[in-house]
Formats: C-alpha cells, structure tokens, sequence
C-alpha cells in the first residue's frame, strides 16, 4: 500500500509540474473543457489500473530486493587499510575474505615490463620522487613502500599474477597508461598475459579507451570495462561494460546502459548509503575499500531486509533525492 501511495504521488507530482512547466513556457492557462459524464469514472478506472500494477511492481521490490546480486570488488587490492595497495602482502590478505575480484593497478616500467603501482609519481608509497616508467623493474621492486601501517616491497605483476592464479583469486586489471609508455605496451602485455587472463577469468579496465580497443580487437571474450570518472555523456563503446564513478550514477545512465547490453561496475563505494544507492541502480559490481561492510549488506538484503529502509530508498529514487 505505501510502495503504490508513493508511485502514484510521484507520478501526480511530476504530471502537475510537467503541466505549469508548459503553460508558463506557453504563458497560456489550461483551457477550460466541460467536465463530461464518464471523466470522473475513467479518471478512476486509470488510476485503479496503475495501482494494481504499482503493487506487483512494489511486491517484486520488496520480496526481491535485489535482481541480481552485484559482484565484490576490492579497491587496489586491499580491505579495511589491511596492507600496501597493490601488493602481494595486501593480495594474500584480502584474498582470505571469498570475494569475487580485486581491482589492481598495472603499469609499465623503464625496460618494458609491468609493475604494480597507482599513482603515476612513487613518492607518496615509496618516498621516490619519479615515475614507475623512470625506473627499471629490478630498480622498483628493490624499492619500499609504506601504508596502513604495513611495509613491503613493490610487487611486480608477474609475481602478482601468479600468487592470484595460486590462490584462485581473480582479478579487475587496470591498466594505467602515460605518455612515457612504449608505444607497442599493449599489444606486448596481450601478448604475455592475454592467455592467462582469459583462462583464469581475469577482466580488465582503464581510463584509457585505447587500451579497451585493443583488448577488444585482442579477444573479445575478455571482459573489459571503460572507466568513467563523471556521468557526463553516454558513450557508445565495443567495452563489455563501464567503470563509473558512484556520485554522479543514476537511473538515466542506467536505462541507458540497459538498452546497450553493457555491465556497471561503481567506485569508489565505502559507506551504507552509497551501498544502497548501487543496490537501488541494480549496478552489476561494487568497488570498495570495504569488503566486509559490502558483504555484510548483500547478505542482510538478501537474508533478512528491512522494508522501511526499502520504501525510503525508494522514494528517494522516485524524488530524485540521490
């Protein structure tokens, strides 16, 4: 009954202003029509029709919460500060808590290999005021880096890649390129790596459409998603999905995407409101800082959820309070 009061308010809403919208576009009155005997009737019927299809709709909702349960996916490797982003140590630890991806950063270094970093400058890890495409492999993983509390080693992506196969664990891989970057880079890491990550069910991401195109043109069966960091435009790719940064998200790009065939990934979700607002949008996977909290919410939706949280999430969809 509230989930069809709500629908039915919002739709009344939004035809009343779409109405004075027009006529002070128009700068016109509505015309004054005769009532006629069966308007009152009709008016009725209308909206005893929509309300019997709210409440299906709303029952769904709430019996169903979820439509499809979305993946979890670790930021950079690690889960509430347990290690160094991007490192074997942080990988090991994360892998213990059965999620389904952890989301790591790639990039190339000074003799053409790969190295696990983020940031484009080494100084805030590693205290080294340079780029990983400065420095040799042997050189960067001499290096330390310090997070959290943890210190270690720089990991390289073969070592990485390796110990993720071991422990079964597989892997979102982004690719971070630069304008120091060889200009073969991808088609020598598809070359090397293309193999394993298809076999291992490893997907890929980045920034950088380029790198989509060419891991498309690689092996299409690999999943690969272009991240967008603002809901700007809707861009028309050959991506298995997008990467979409969680704030700017709604049900626009989503009905887009819909209509597109294309996955959602959000990022960067740390918080129960932005966990409910990716449920609400029925995004295909989660990118957190938090594992547990994300595990802890899918299962209490799915287990045991709360119908008043499910009715205010949904009215806050419906008046557009996201």
């Amino acid at each position: 009954m509230n989930y069809v009061l709500l629908k039915n308010a919002h739709y009344l809403m939004l035809s009343y202003f779409l109405i004075k919208f027009v006529s002070f576009l128009t700068e016109q009155g509505l015309a004054d029509y005769p009532r006629r005997k069966f308007d009152r009737v009709l008016r009725w019927l209308v909206i005893s029709i929509a309300s019997i299809f709210f409440a299906v709709e709303g029952y769904m909702y709430l019996i169903f919460p979820l439509e499809t349960v979305p993946v979890t996916i670790s930021h950079r490797g690690v889960s509430q500060e347990n290690g160094v982003q991007n490192t074997i140590q942080s990988l090991e630890k994360t892998a213990l808590l059965k999620l389904d991806y952890i989301e790591m950063d790639v990039q190339e270094t000074k003799d053409g290999q790969f190295v696990m970093m983020h940031d484009a400058n080494l100084f805030n890890l590693a205290g080294v005021n340079a780029s990983p495409q400065d420095l040799t492999m042997a050189e960067l993983t001499a290096l330390d880096v310090s997070e959290n509390g943890y210190r270690t080693k720089i990991s390289s992506f073969d070592a990485y890649l390796k110990r993720a196969n071991e422990l079964g664990q597989r892997l979102l891989i982004e690719i971070k390129t630069s304008k120091k970057d060889s200009s073969d880079m991808m088609e020598r890491f598809l070359k090397k790596y293309g193999p394993t990550i298809k076999k291992y069910g490893h997907q890929m991401h980045s920034l950088d459409y380029c790198v989509i195109e060419k891991v498309v043109k690689y092996d299409a069966s690999i999943k690969s998603f272009f991240i967008l960091p603002y809901n700007t435009i809707f861009p028309r790719t050959k991506a298995s999905g997008y990467t979409m940064e969680y704030s700017t998200l709604d049900e626009n790009f989503v009905s887009k995407l819909w209509q597109a065939d294309k996955l959602l990934y959000d990022w960067t979700v740390n918080d129960v409101n932005s966990i409910a607002k990716s449920f609400r949008l029925n995004v295909d996977g989660i990118i957190t800082d938090d594992v547990q909290l994300v595990q802890s919410s899918i299962k209490e939706l799915k287990d045991n959820p709360k119908y008043t949280d499910l009715l205010l999430n949904k009215a806050f969809d419906f008046f557009n309070f996201t």
